[in-house]
């Protein structure tokens, strides 16, 4: 009776673990300009974070982007940018400092933000262009 206990809590354990994973969103890693533009092409809002590897400030900020694509789900499309390994999309961009981020709404930006901020201001701003 034990041995089957077990079996059925560790089958919905598993179940509903796969289930919240299925259902959260992720961070998207570009990683060319094509990718990115069939990202901002399908529209929505697209939060692009221009990033480097070895900037400690876009390594503070790798985490507030995953909570927020996990928070907003599919509304929201949160994609990271490695400025050192796609150069002419920074370029096209004008990334000249790092943490930068974009928010593109329908195919257009509407916000741009450099340097590290709390993630409510984050937050704040998705939700500003959600609700226009």
């Amino acid at each position: 009776m034990k041995t089957n206990l077990r079996k059925v809590i560790y089958s919905i354990f598993i179940f509903l673990t796969m289930s919240m994973a299925l259902n959260a969103s992720e961070v998207q890693h570009i990683s060319s300009e094509a990718e990115f533009n069939k990202i901002v092409n399908e529209g929505g809002i697209v939060v692009a974070d221009f990033f480097a590897t070895w900037c400690p400030p876009c390594k503070m900020l790798a985490p507030i982007l995953k909570d927020l694509a996990k928070d907003f789900g599919d509304k929201v499309t949160v994609a990271k940018i490695d400025v050192d390994n796609n150069r002419e999309l920074a370029l096209k961009y004008g990334i000249s400092a790092i943490p930068d981020v974009r928010i593109l709404k329908n195919k257009k930006e509407v916000e741009k933000i450099i340097g590290l901020y709390p993630k409510k201001h984050y937050y704040d701003l998705v939700e500003k262009y959600l609700k226009k």
